[in-house]
């Protein structure tokens, strides 16, 4: 009975936490996951494989079809299961035998953390709550001894993110530190043997870095020598954390510092093999699960916040064992709140997320190129024109920012630099509507030839891209090739049907053939 009355607390700490966001809106990946199309037709959701993670656009279909766009709604989703991960993780931890008081403590912490707010504001990263939901569930049975429950959800797991795939370490850790029947774990690795096996055929394969991430080039050897500063980075976040944000700094050291980190964890790991089994097992499954989101797997940025979701639970409770000091636990949680209710506030827009993004992090590509978008959309073009420059000088690989700064040029009508900037863009990726970008541009600077290549290319590359068939069927039109303009301006009457300048060019073509072309 006590146990379900802190469920209750637990539960209720996490809806009236978090429910004044529910107004907020979409945020920087939620506009192309929730914007997919193949979440609005049973025929779409068919064709999602088990790469693409999903369980988590899945559940998107489902709120499509039931709430259409009524997002708040969709993120409302995010905050309850919050709230049921939270209550699970505090029966786990009574499981674990980890006294009532601090599994209560440790999940509360869990329930309000400011580390997590990232997983549960925007909408597309539910993925994370499900990989939680699915890898405690399997870990929760597996300790009740029902294997093929346990396997069902390890699966489910799988199809919500392959970092689930470390769970199988986990349960060898717990065995470690528990039962000492290792033979219980056989299944989970055959299923991982398994997914090695195949990994070159698998859906479940491992990303290459992006040419723009920071680990781009660097040797694993280079990496593996940084994983306790990776650690301890995280750690700190966790423990004490003024410094969440979306796209934290990444440090690579190559000096004596590494020789300090090492020895600190070293020395973790010699105190935790003369702690007790429950403090031993909570630090084996934070450096397990940490080392599946390490700089080790290819990631944009290594530190995002959104990975320490599961790896968090085996800190909190951590954290109350070590000292078992009930005195201490009020204040600390208290020093939590005001992390969260700071961090929150920054949370009410984009433009927040964003300067809160650069207070930690001023070299941070990504916040000088979204928040140049913000201001380009309010028309404050210079103050997007210096966010854009900065973005270009912190990080020269990546691609977005130099189609943003050729737009604002295209703008103010400067398309000779627009042009050179288009270009850059296409050296760092070759994307459609860079293409249409620099279409649009030659034919402000009187090169149709140049223009219609550009929209052609658009095409192949976008088939549903409604403006570049268009734009090339005009131009045909205008050099007399009518064939290969009504070939083009017929995909654009069935992209866009209503479309005046669709049906104004279609019914010039139409002639004396007596119907309109479709």
């Amino acid at each position: 009975m006590k146990k379900g009355k802190f469920c209750l607390v637990l539960f209720f700490s996490s809806l009236v936490f978090y429910l004044p966001s529910l107004r907020l809106p979409l945020f920087f990946d939620d506009v192309e996951v929730l914007g997919d199309p193949r979440i609005r037709s049973f025929s779409g959701i068919k064709s999602i494989s088990p790469a693409e993670r999903p369980l988590r656009l899945y559940t998107f279909f489902v709120d499509r079809k039931l709430w259409g766009e009524k997002y708040w709604i969709w993120r409302l989703e995010n905050i309850l299961f919050h709230g049921v991960n939270t209550c699970i993780l505090f029966y786990l931890l009574t499981l674990l035998g980890i006294p009532l008081r601090f599994s209560f403590l440790s999940s509360l912490i869990f329930a309000i953390h400011p580390i997590h707010f990232e997983t549960l504001l925007v909408i597309s990263h539910r993925k994370e709550e499900l990989l939680f939901f699915f890898y405690i569930l399997s870990f929760i049975f597996y300790i009740k001894n029902r294997p093929v429950v346990s396997i069902i959800f390890f699966l489910f797991s799988l199809l919500s993110k392959e970092v689930a795939i470390s769970l199988p370490f986990v349960l060898l850790a717990y065995e470690f530190t528990h039962e000492k029947k290792f033979k219980k774990t056989i299944p989970f690795f055959v299923i991982l043997f398994v997914l090695l096996l195949y990994l070159p055929f698998s859906p479940f394969h491992l990303p290459s870095y992006r040419e723009y991430s920071p680990l781009k080039g660097k040797h694993p050897v280079f990496l593996l020598l940084n994983l306790p500063l990776y650690a301890f980075l995280y750690l700190q976040k966790l423990i004490l954390p003024w410094n969440t944000c979306i796209d934290p700094p990444f440090p690579l050291l190559s000096s004596p510092l590494l020789i300090i980190f090492w020895g600190m964890w070293f020395g973790v790991i010699f105190l935790a093999l003369k702690a007790g089994k429950k403090t031993l097992f909570l630090i084996l499954f934070f450096f397990i699960t940490f080392l599946f989101i390490s700089p080790l797997i290819p990631a944009v940025n290594p530190l995002a916040d959104r990975y320490m979701y599961l790896s968090s639970i085996g800190i909190f409770p951590l954290l109350f064992l070590l000292h078992r000091r009930w005195k201490y636990a009020i204040p600390y949680i208290l020093l939590i709140t005001i992390f969260s209710c700071l961090s929150m506030k920054d949370w009410r827009s984009q433009e927040g997320i964003w300067k809160r993004t650069l207070r930690f992090n001023p070299s941070s590509y990504l916040a000088h190129n979204n928040l140049g978008v913000i201001y380009r959309d309010r028309g404050e073009l210079n103050k997007a024109e210096t966010e854009f420059k900065k973005a270009i000088h912190s990080e020269p690989r990546f691609y977005a920012p130099y189609v943003n700064l050729g737009n604002i040029y295209f703008k103010k009508k400067n398309y000779k630099k627009a042009k050179s900037l288009f270009f850059k863009a296409l050296e760092k990726r070759k994307e459609p509507r860079i293409y249409f970008n620099l279409g649009l541009v030659y034919l402000y600077l009187g090169q149709p030839d140049s223009a219609l290549y550009c929209f052609e290319t658009s095409a192949k590359l976008s088939p549903s891209h409604f403006p570049s068939f268009l734009n090339a069927g005009i131009l045909y039109f205008k050099r007399g090739d009518i064939e290969k303009a009504e070939f083009y301006l017929n995909r654009a009457y069935r992209l866009n049907p209503t479309h005046p300048k669709v049906k104004k060019y279609l019914e010039k073509i139409k002639g004396g053939r007596g119907t309109l072309s479709q």
